[in-house]
């Protein structure tokens, strides 16, 4: 009976240790939570470098950016394609900001470029552009896809091969271009705009190309009757660069970006909130 007593004793205690363990790894994680979250100060982006590469920075998260990035200090190098929008927003953040931050403009269209025809158009600009300069920073936000959902077989070739350039080949030969740069100075940071449907939802369908440019779950060449699809990992390209480069002094992030209304988001404007020219429209980010 005393042996009986003994064992439960001891049940009670190892059962009350390892409650107490859960307990204090799940305070433990608030208060980390805690301090990331609210208390912890903001790192100093000047230290990475004074220059921040900014692709897609005329409409919505990437514009945004760029006022934030000008708003901590940094110069600017504006990738775009729309000459008049990259013009109106230097003329708003010189503005803003009384002319302390210096803007050079790039217009480029990703979409009409990259391999075949004007590959190498791509590398001399932009490698033109910030020859000299201390980029730190570089996000990749241009992102491009169809404005209203539709079936694969339903989005044409000029389509399709615009936002396989945008989404990916873009995104790869403007990192290789800055990349030189934070690997000489041993630090830098590079910021990618993804999108949830790479992984937050199970699916993404009637997109299924654009999601399948930013997707983590194929890569390669995947068969699906008589076609050859391209799936780029659009999250993997994240993960192996931050494998490649995190411990060589830079930050490699990549952000999952939800819906967010913007006018490009055409079809859900013009469903929930107003009447759009879904015909004139893409989706972005």
């Amino acid at each position: 009976m005393e042996k009986l007593e003994n064992k439960k004793e001891a049940i009670l205690l190892l059962l009350a240790v390892s409650g107490f363990i859960s307990v204090t790894k799940c305070i433990l994680k608030f208060i980390t939570w805690t301090w990331k979250m609210f208390i912890r100060p903001p790192k100093n982006l000047l230290q990475y470098g004074s220059w921040a590469v900014i692709t897609g920075p005329t409409d919505g998260i990437g514009k945004a950016l760029a006022f934030e990035l000008a708003s901590k200090g940094l110069n600017l190098v504006l990738i775009g394609r729309n000459t008049s929008k990259l013009d109106a927003t230097e003329h708003e953040i010189r503005n803003l900001h009384h002319h302390k931050v210096e803007i050079k403009k790039v217009v480029f269209d990703f979409a009409k470029c990259c391999y075949g025809i004007g590959e190498n158009q791509v590398d001399d600009e932009i490698e033109d552009a910030i020859r000299g300069l201390d980029v730190g920073i570089l996000i990749n936000n241009a992102g491009l896809a169809y404005p209203y959902a539709r079936y694969f077989h339903e989005v044409d070739v000029e389509l399709m091969e615009s936002i396989i350039k945008v989404n990916i080949e873009g995104v790869i030969r403007v990192t290789k271009a800055v990349i030189p740069i934070m690997l000489k100075k041993k630090k830098g940071s590079i910021v990618n705009i993804g999108s949830a449907s790479s992984g937050v939802v199970p699916s993404y369908p009637l997109y299924s190309i654009y999601a399948a440019t930013k997707a983590r779950r194929s890569q390669g060449f995947i068969r699906s009757g008589d076609d050859f699809i391209f799936f780029f990992s659009f999250f993997f390209f994240c993960l192996h660069l931050y494998s490649g480069f995190n411990q060589r002094g830079k930050l490699v992030l990549c952000y999952l970006i939800l819906f967010y209304y913007h006018f490009l988001l055409s079809f859900f404007s013009f469903i929930f909130f107003r009447g759009t020219d879904t015909s004139q429209c893409s989706q972005e980010a």
